[in-house]
């Protein structure tokens, strides 16, 4: 039996079998100790950090090659196949997806000259809980990022919602990922400073993570995790470095929005990005954000 098997039946389990006094619904517990992510030897398998809920086996420890990582989602190698218009049911289990519970995480911002500097809890309870937890669902506006007041099964008819968060996974409200038009180009090998405005060969693309028979598409770290079209913010030099490779995103309305995500843990981001060290306060990112005109 696969990982991606094993998953699975720990996801049907948990949602067949409420805790103890649970009303069908658990708030985000918090902050999980980072302490229970240990590091990896070269490779053993774990879970990257485009893990889907009920993936978790007790260590956040994804293990993809960071050659390969940034590129899994790039335009140099584009998912192939049409995907399926609604794959809801599909993605309820994969996702984790949790009826009747908004997340209790939010988002903060700080301006910053033109920019944006926003904090997003995406903690979902921490690594144990998170299974039990929902996405956090978020919406560009000229004050800031605002959080939307939505759960999980809601956000699948919602088009209020332009980006959502869980952990590691960042998703768009387009394509398979919600009933919006959001999509973004990647700019690896631009800075986020050099961009004034939406490249005129940027490949724009919605989330394309199912193929038309509703398969799950993975990032190809192995573990199943879905190909999310933000995956490359990420590598994993024995923790979750951030690669500061740039996004623009195209909004329902036609704007514009450029975007980095800058930190995943709380404190020691530069520490892992460097070194290899773990950070404190995982799930709790940095987002650098700004309208384009």
């Amino acid at each position: 039996m696969n990982l991606r098997m094993i998953e699975r039946l720990f996801l049907l389990t948990v949602l067949a079998v409420p805790a103890c006094g649970d009303d069908g619904g658990n708030a985000d517990a918090g902050d999980d100790s980072d302490t229970s992510e240990t590091t990896p030897s070269p490779g053993s398998s774990g879970t990257p950090p485009g893990m889907t809920s009920g993936q978790s086996t007790g260590d956040e420890t994804p293990t993809p090659d960071p050659d390969t990582t940034a590129g899994n989602n790039s335009d140099d190698n584009p998912t192939t196949g049409t995907p399926a218009d609604n794959c809801n049911d599909q993605m309820i289990l994969d996702l984790g997806l949790v009826d009747g519970t908004i997340s209790s995480g939010d988002a903060t911002n700080a301006a910053d000259g033109d920019d944006w500097v926003s904090t997003v809890d995406a903690t979902a309870g921490g690594i144990v809980e998170a299974p039990n937890n929902p996405w956090i669902y978020l919406r560009f506006t000229a004050e800031g990022l605002e959080k939307v007041d939505i759960d999980d099964i809601q956000a699948l008819d919602s088009t209020d919602w332009d980006i959502a968060a869980k952990r590691f996974g960042i998703r768009l409200n387009g394509g398979v990922g919600g009933p919006s038009t959001v999509s973004a180009a990647i700019l690896d090998g631009s800075t986020y400073e050099e961009i004034t405005a939406l490249p005129d060969d940027a490949m724009m693309a919605s989330d394309e993570f199912y193929d038309a028979d509703c398969n799950l598409i993975d990032d190809g770290t192995g573990q199943g995790a879905p190909n999310y079209r933000l995956t490359p913010w990420w590598t994993y030099p024995g923790c979750v470095a951030t690669t500061f490779v740039p996004f623009v995103l195209e909004l329902a309305d036609g704007s514009h929005v450029k975007l980095v995500i800058e930190a995943y843990y709380q404190a020691g981001q530069d520490g892992c990005n460097d070194n290899g060290m773990m950070g404190m306060g995982s799930a709790n990112f940095s987002w650098r954000w700004a309208f384009l005109e």
